[in-house]
């Protein structure tokens, strides 16, 4: 019975091929799509979760910026009773000289506390090694892939930023997994813990038994009290500190990705923001729901009009669940063909997919955990779409046996079913506008420093400045140059709490070397007052967001004061500049000559290039600088037009992804229309040329499927219009530079919808109406 009804099912599937086609491709893409977002998104939540007591583990961050004061760590667990221990969690990237070979690791400031959190276990050499300074541990992976089966223990490396030499002193079995903090080296603290420096997170572990909900919304609003008074600059006094955010270590990473710092992740750069994965799924399983929609409504148009067969199959002893069993087989076939035709997608994808996402699992693995989701889909529509389809199989069969019309109700079914596909498509279509829009506006649009056809390059110990010097002043390619601490990529910026002169308010402000030579090599708009120059002492010009935090209305002369005796008085207002992301709000910044005594000194050569040579010139920076024979230098080169993009890489990305999405549900509506018209002429041919023998004209026949779609387009869109509108406004704001959604946006996307339907409708009801009356009357 079974092989019979599978038999009759692909008859059936054979005979509508068009509109089947239609189904199973927009199942199968949708299928991938909500597979493979499930599946990133199961993999960023599991991130850290291989150490022990990974349920206890959590990181306290600062909301804005991410790192939190040195020693919070170590001080969580002396005033906080649900804090069982605590440590601080401080990993970096470093490049390292061994025999000569330079080596890109990950190293990691540690303590017996935080080996005990994170599981790692010293397998050979010093269990102390951390207390010991110039000593090492590396990893048994890391020791492997260098020395092979030689121990490590007492080899030599160099920093290739210092020749100071270390010793490596111990092996560690790594923790495993993937991870946010990633290492190959271990090392103690060298230095003492200052409450003025912001660097690494809190990581902590609660006691047994803690409601970790509540302990997250205690750190909220959390306000710590530094217990002793400590100096900057010979400013002393006590201060509160707050700001706080904890999550446990295995949704951290969700933290970092949708904080935009790509910088902060360790583990890759750029990565797609965790909201925009979730829409991702999102936009997936509405491809997956207006597929459904467009079969279950021409699969319901099947039944209806083969209701005579189903009433003689009764006749002829055929019990409901034979006939339901035909029914269901039919359908069963569909969704298991289209479930195959979404694993030919993933495995399209997959190569694609596995580079983006860092998802590491074998093929076997994701196509195991892929059809697990997409069963489940399938189940789920199966089982939703089950009511529908015998509330019509048993209507059809008892009107037919009544000798009544069966239309109305499935009519009205079937056009709701073409208002929600019109919603999704013209919902994606907005959205998707939308998203390019404020995309374009973030790139280009000026973030308060100019970046185009900029670079900066950072040396480390070079010694022969002036010769590399003369070598910059003999590039071509250079327009103009400039050594100082680059604004952007930011570098070597120092942070210091301020007191606005004559009151008692403190603020934070980041404190840039740069008179008005750099101020106007990044291109500042002064908003008023004036530059600061060369010989000015004293003197800064700040940005509009420190204005606002002084609480000034004529911020020109007032003095900020890092203690009595020193301090800047501000002879200028530049416009806010945005560089952390497209979501992080201004910060405070000032620009003076000096820093009062500071050793803080010039580090980077910020370039200007012309237009379309950048190409040539960092192959010949980076050639000049690799050449061992005339420098030694390890350096980092960047374009700082490439570096803004990483900002907005999760916003790129989303963009093609909800793009080629919005593509595919656009074919599907307009499919699903196409469809579910020409099963309509089907089913009115006969009416239709009764029609034609009354006298009425083809463009009249054509005028009233016309009507009807357009009708069903305006209420998708009076629907859809106001629900993107509701979704993209919070969406907009949440960026620091916004765009506007003009009028013309909602009209031209009607009036593409409208064209396409037209189109749609022309074709085929044109070609019914041309038809000749007296065959259609005569046909069955």
């Amino acid at each position: 019975m079974l092989l019979h009804n599978i038999e009759l099912a692909w008859q059936q599937l054979v005979k509508y091929r068009q509109q089947s086609v239609v189904s199973i491709v927009s199942l199968g893409i949708g299928f991938a799509c909500f597979a493979l977002a499930m599946l990133w998104i199961r993999y960023e939540r599991t991130y850290d979760t291989q150490h022990p007591e990974a349920d206890r583990l959590y990181v306290v961050y600062q909301k804005r910026g991410l790192n939190v004061r040195e020693p919070l760590g170590e001080h969580l667990a002396t005033i906080l009773p649900e804090v069982e221990m605590s440590t601080k969690l401080y990993q970096s990237d470093e490049h390292i000289l061994i025999e000569g070979v330079k080596h890109e690791i990950k190293d990691m400031e540690c303590d017996s506390t935080l080996m005990e959190l994170l599981g790692i276990e010293v397998v050979e050499g010093d269990r102390n090694f951390w207390m010991q300074k110039g000593q090492y541990a590396v990893t048994q992976e890391f020791a492997t892939r260098v020395w092979g089966e030689e121990s490590p223990i007492g080899k030599r490396f160099t920093s290739a930023f210092n020749d100071r030499e270390k010793t490596i002193a111990a092996v560690v079995r790594g923790y495993g997994g993937h991870s946010n903090v990633p290492f190959q080296l271990l090392y103690g603290k060298e230095s003492k813990d200052n409450w003025y420096s912001s660097r690494g997170y809190a990581l902590l572990r609660l006691r047994p038994n803690v409601n970790g909900e509540a302990f997250m919304q205690k750190i909220d609003t959390f306000v710590v009290k530094v217990p002793e008074t400590v100096q900057n600059w010979g400013t002393g006094g006590a201060f509160d500190y707050s700001g706080l955010g904890a999550v446990p270590i295995t949704e951290f990473r969700q933290v970092l990705s949708d904080s935009g710092e790509t910088a902060s992740l360790s583990a890759a750069t750029g990565l797609v923001q965790f909201r925009h994965i979730r829409l991702i799924a999102l936009a997936g399983a509405l491809l997956i729901l207006s597929g459904l929609l467009n079969y279950l409504t021409m699969f319901i148009n099947r039944i209806i009009i083969r209701r005579r067969e189903v009433v003689l199959r009764s006749a002829m002893g055929g019990t409901t669940w034979n006939i339901m069993g035909m029914f269901f087989t039919e359908y069963v076939l569909l969704l298991v063909v289209a479930l195959g035709c979404g694993l030919f997608v993933m495995e399209t994808l997959l190569p694609w997919f596995q580079e983006l996402t860092g998802v590491g699992s074998t093929r076997g693995a994701i196509y195991a955990e892929a059809m697990l989701y997409s069963t489940g889909v399938v189940l789920v529509g199966f089982l939703l779409s089950m009511p529908v389809i015998n509330y019509f199989r048993r209507r059809s069969v008892a009107q037919t046996l009544q000798g009544r019309g069966t239309q109305h109700t499935y009519q009205s079914f079937r056009k709701a079913s073409v208002v929600v596909q019109l919603i999704i498509s013209i919902g994606f279509i907005f959205c998707t506008a939308v998203m390019m829009m404020q995309l374009e506006k973030l790139r280009h649009t000026n973030p308060g420093f100019e970046r185009q056809e900029m670079a900066v390059l950072h040396i480390y110990d070079d010694n022969d400045s002036q010769a590399f010097a003369q070598r910059l002043n003999e590039m071509p390619e250079i327009k103009e140059w400039h050594e100082g601490y680059s604004l952007f990529p930011r570098s070597g910026m120092i942070g210091f709490g301020l007191k606005v002169g004559g009151t008692d308010k403190w603020i934070n402000c980041t404190m840039v070397l740069g008179a008005k030579e750099y101020q106007q090599f990044y291109g500042l708009r002064l908003k008023e007052g004036r530059w600061i120059e060369e010989g000015d002492k004293d003197c800064a010009v700040v940005t509009e967001s420190t204005v606002k935090d002084m609480e000034v209305e004529n911020p020109i002369g007032t003095r900020l004061e890092l203690s009595k005796e020193e301090g800047y008085t501000i002879v200028g207002v530049v416009k806010d500049i945005y560089y952390r992301g497209p979501t992080d709000k201004a910060e405070n910044h000032l620009f003076c000559n000096d820093l009062h005594g500071s050793s803080y000194g010039q580090g980077d050569y910020l370039i200007k290039y012309h237009p379309g040579t950048w190409p040539s010139l960092r192959k010949k920076l980076t050639d000049l600088l690799e050449d061992t024979e005339t420098s030694k230098a390890t350096f980092r080169l960047q374009s700082c037009e490439e570096e803004y993009d990483k900002c907005i890489l999760s916003e790129l990305t989303l963009r093609k992804l909800m793009a080629a999405v919005s593509v595919v549900c656009i074919l599907i509506s307009l499919f699903g229309v196409w469809s579910m018209i020409m099963l309509n002429c089907e089913q009115r041919r006969k009416e239709i040329a009764i029609r034609k023998v009354f006298g009425a004209t083809a463009g009249q026949i054509l005028w009233q499927f016309f009507g009807e779609y357009m009708l069903l387009l305006v209420v998708a869109a009076l629907v859809a219009f106001p629900i993107g509108y509701a979704c993209m406004k919070p969406w907009v704001e949440q960026y620091v530079i916004q765009v506007a959604i003009p009028w013309w946006l909602y009209a031209g996307i009607f009036l593409a919808n409208a064209l396409l339907i037209t189109l749609c409708i022309g074709w085929r009801v044109w070609r019914t109406a041309h038809a000749h009356p007296a065959k259609e009357i005569s046909k069955g």
